[in-house]
């Protein structure tokens, strides 16, 4: 099954709160679902704390958080993934107290992703992140590797500008905009990019703010879920299905196992008549 994007939430609040909401969503089962927030601080040459997410029945994990700055101006921008019995609900952002000026946020499922290990970068499910800073106002992150052709990959940025100039963020090319939204007197800009499918072989997710500022770009590349279609293991999956015509016409029943070893082989055994006998 290859991967398919469904969008959740893409929005924000300019009131200052030390904690923020979505509206309601409702998540799918079992499905690898993904969180992106963005805030400044009151006052903004105050590092924002790091954030923590709750909502929906699911234990979020944290992938990465990390800090734009432009002169004294200060943004953090944070990554969360999760996966399991979901409920519907607001999901909330949590600042420990901390008043912040302004927030944004970008929320995301992913059906025919794995799910394996969703929590941790350079597992199965991720299977690899960026994290990059740079202040020319060309928000951007590389990955390690030419990401698989089947991923979904996606960029969540941050731009600061002290001037509050940046009107808007330019995707790379590739890549749709999920997200572009102001904060903070302009002063703050955030960005969701993604692509699929086939996303850049070099591996380089990026953008233009149209202006000189401060950025912090978060990247990850997200594999198809093995099986279901895709790979040596679908492939194998399909020739037995067309010929279980061929065996529905022998005089006695059979039965054949079957091993999947992840999206690899698979490993077939002896087919077996009445008694377990093996049938050559």
């Amino acid at each position: 099954m290859a991967i398919t994007y469904t969008n959740l939430a893409a929005s924000g609040n300019t009131t200052n709160l030390s904690s923020y909401s979505s509206a309601s969503i409702s998540p799918t089962d079992d499905t690898a679902v993904f969180a992106c927030f963005s805030s400044t601080a009151s006052p903004d040459t105050t590092t924002p704390n790091v954030p923590t997410i709750s909502g929906n029945g699911l234990t979020w994990n944290q992938l990465d958080s990390n800090t734009a700055a432009e002169s004294t101006d200060r943004a953090r921008i944070t990554v969360w993934s999760a996966a399991g019995n979901a409920s519907n609900g607001a999901v909330t952002f949590d600042l420990a107290g901390q008043t912040q000026e302004g927030a944004s946020w970008w929320i995301f499922e992913l059906p025919g992703a794995s799910i394996v290990d969703i929590g941790t970068v350079g597992g199965t499910a991720v299977r690899q992140g960026a994290d990059a800073a740079e202040s020319s106002g060309f928000p951007s992150a590389t990955l390690g590797s030419a990401p698989l052709s089947t991923s979904f990959v996606f960029g969540f940025m941050v731009g600061v500008d002290t001037a509050g100039g940046i009107a808007s963020l330019t995707p790379g090319s590739g890549y749709t905009e999920a997200l572009d939204r102001a904060d903070f007197g302009g002063q703050r800009r955030t960005a969701g990019i993604y692509s699929l499918p086939a996303p850049p072989s070099d591996g380089v997710v990026d953008g233009d703010f149209g202006v000189t500022c401060g950025t912090r770009t978060l990247a990850f590349e997200i594999i198809e879920a093995a099986g279901a279609g895709g790979g040596a293991a679908g492939a194998v999956r399909r020739m037995m299905l067309m010929g279980c015509g061929a065996l529905a016409k022998l005089a006695v029943p059979l039965q054949a196992r079957a091993v999947e070893l992840g999206d690899g082989p698979v490993l077939l055994g002896p087919a077996r008549g009445p008694g377990g006998a093996v049938l050559l």
